[in-house]
């Protein structure tokens, strides 16, 4: 009788010792971080836009500079709505250009704009994770977005960021096409940079036609 008390007390403890293992098993870690959201969140940009064209004899390239900023205005039925504007220089007052809205889940973040809803981050964020940027409203695109940097430091102008995560949404190179994008975003700051490139060169690859458009953050 005392052997089967010791027995099944021994049992007991194995359990209860299996148990806690299982209770302090650290959690996965979804880094939703990368994408704060909150009522008066603002975000500058400086856009740095670089138009190529051969239509001259040596080819040119024009440079149109401007700013953005994103602004978090309101919560309403689990949607943020996004004020943003626009101006060339600092010394300009901001004008309204835009509203656009983001939802965010456990799964991933949801951006309208301009009537198309694109995935622009989902969750858990691991390297090289991928989906369909269209697929909760659009219908599916065949467009996947990949995590190919996750937590890497990143300096972009003045700000160095400890954990960055780079967004492949696009990188068609070839010959005659080099069409690519990126999205950059730091933890606890959300987008710090989009990296985009249409262009389009001529039979020898040179002068090409096309636009190279760089956005980086600039106050937060």
């Amino acid at each position: 009788m005392k052997l089967k008390l010791f027995i099944f007390l021994v049992l007991v403890l194995i359990i209860s010792s299996c148990e806690d293992k299982i209770t302090n098993k650290p959690s996965l870690d979804f880094k939703t971080n990368y994408f704060p959201l909150f009522i008066g969140k603002s975000i500058q940009y400086n856009v740095d836009s670089l138009v190529y064209s051969n239509f001259s004899q040596n080819g040119s390239i024009d440079t149109i500079r401007y700013q953005f900023k994103d602004s978090v205005v309101s919560f309403e039925n689990e949607t943020y709505f996004v004020n943003r504007y626009r101006r060339n220089q600092s010394i300009n007052s901001w004008k309204l250009l835009k509203i656009y809205t983001v939802k965010k889940t456990k799964e991933a973040v949801l951006q309208t704009e301009d009537n198309l809803t694109f995935v622009k981050l989902v969750f858990p964020v691991l390297l090289n994770k991928k989906w369909d940027s269209g697929s909760f409203f659009n219908g599916s695109t065949n467009q996947d977005y990949e995590y190919i940097q996750v937590d890497q430091p990143m300096l972009v102008n003045q700000f160095q960021f400890d954990s960055v995560i780079n967004v492949l949404q696009v990188d068609t190179i070839n010959l005659i096409r080099e069409t690519s994008a990126n999205e950059f975003y730091a933890k606890n700051v959300g987008l710090i940079k989009i990296e985009l490139t249409d262009l389009v060169k001529d039979s020898i690859g040179a002068f090409p036609n096309g636009t190279k458009v760089i956005t980086t953050i600039k106050k937060y």
